[in-house]
């Protein structure tokens, strides 16, 4: 670590630029890994960028901007939350896959 840095300062400077500029999607992460926010309201905001077939897509990655599902974007979602997608959502993601 590099003398005079002061971390809790970084963190603080790159969270207000994440808040102002992220997407929900990036708050909600940010949120919930920090405590912030139940993993509820992570999945919540995850189903946004859920399709009718049960594929993630509609930019959840955002290189990929096209609407439709595809794989890397089902799999982000998978592992984006520290507990496991339940319920329908999962259901619907597996089917998918």
């Amino acid at each position: 670590m590099t003398e005079g840095v002061n971390v809790t300062r970084q963190f603080e400077t790159a969270e207000g630029f994440l808040r102002e500029n992220g997407r929900d999607i990036d708050v909600a992460w940010l949120d919930h890994h920090f405590g912030v926010a139940p993993h509820n309201e992570l999945i919540e905001v995850l189903a946004h960028y859920q399709n009718s077939d049960g594929g993630f897509g509609r930019s959840l990655q955002p290189d990929i901007a096209a609407p439709d599902f595809n794989p890397f974007a089902t799999e982000i979602a998978s592992w984006s939350a520290s507990d496991p997608l339940s319920g329908a959502r999962n259901r619907g993601s597996g089917g998918w896959l």
